[in-house]
C-alpha cells in the first residue's frame, strides 16, 4: 500500500474531528446541567418577594395575637362577671331574662324551619334530625330554668 501525505493530514483532522465531538459532547452536557439549574432557580422566590411574604405573615400573626387577646379579655370579663359577688341581683336577671328570650326565639325559628322541611321529607322527624345532624336538648341534656 501506498502512502500519500494527504491520508495523514486527514488522520490528523479525524483525530481533530474526536476530540472536537468529545469536548462538544461535555459542553452540552454542561449547558443542561447549568439549564436545570436556571430552571430551578427561576421557580423560587426572590429576596424580595421572600421579604413581603415574611412581613404579610407577621402581619397575619399580628392580627390573630391581637383577636386571640380580645377574646381572651372578652372570656376574663364574663368570668369576672359570673364570679363577682357584688353584682345586682336586678340586673342579673334582667341579664338572664335577655339571654332566654334570645335563645327561646332561635329555637322557634330552628323549629318552624325544621317543620317546613318536613312538609317535603318522607321520613320521620328523628331520621331528619340524625341526617342534618342536630342534637335535640334533651340530648344533649340541656335545660332551660326558668327564674
Amino acid at each position: 500500500m501506498r502512502h500519500y501525505p494527504f491520508d495523514e493530514v486527514i488522520r490528523k483532522l479525524d483525530a481533530d474531528c474526536g476530540r472536537l465531538k468529545e469536548e462538544f459532547g461535555q459542553k452540552q452536557q454542561a449547558i443542561r446541567a447549568l439549564e436545570a439549574e436556571l430552571a430551578t432557580l427561576a421557580s423560587q422566590m426572590t429576596e424580595e418577594q421572600a421579604r413581603r411574604e415574611i412581613e404579610q405573615l407577621r402581619v397575619s400573626i399580628r392580627t390573630c395575637q391581637d383577636q386571640l387577646e380580645g377574646a381572651r379579655k372578652d372570656r376574663e370579663d364574663d368570668e369576672d362577671d359570673a364570679v363577682d359577688s357584688n353584682l345586682d341581683p336586678v340586673e342579673v336577671e334582667a341579664r338572664h331574662n335577655r339571654y332566654l328570650t334570645a335563645y327561646r326565639k332561635r329555637k322557634r325559628i330552628c323549629t318552624e324551619l325544621i317543620g317546613h322541611i318536613m312538609e317535603g321529607y318522607p321520613k320521620t322527624k328523628r331520621h331528619l334530625l340524625e341526617d342534618i345532624g342536630i342534637e335535640t336538648d334533651e340530648e344533649a341534656g340541656f335545660g332551660v330554668d326558668s327564674v
